[in-house]
């Protein structure tokens, strides 16, 4: 949104590593990839599609279906 791609990877990289070290899963999980596909997005690379690959994954993991609603209306704005 604001362009700021530094930004962008620097706080979606921070909230994976806040779910790998914590062991944090399903919802937050799935948002950290899909915070990183924007970014890679952003950034123009050729990762983006890795990330949100990740974040389908994770995505349909969401235990509760309401969250994974949310986060299937999210997804679905991803470039």
């Amino acid at each position: 949104m604001l362009g700021r791609a530094d930004a962008a990877f620097w706080h979606a990289q921070r909230c994976l590593e806040i779910c790998t070290q914590h062991g944090i899963g399903d919802w937050d999980l799935a948002y950290a990839y899909e915070a990183l596909a924007r970014a890679h997005a952003l950034a123009g690379d050729d990762e983006a599609d890795q990330w949100k690959a990740k974040a389908r994954t994770a995505g349909d993991a969401i235990a509760n279906p309401k969250e994974r609603e949310h986060f299937d209306e999210d997804y679905a704005t991803l470039p």
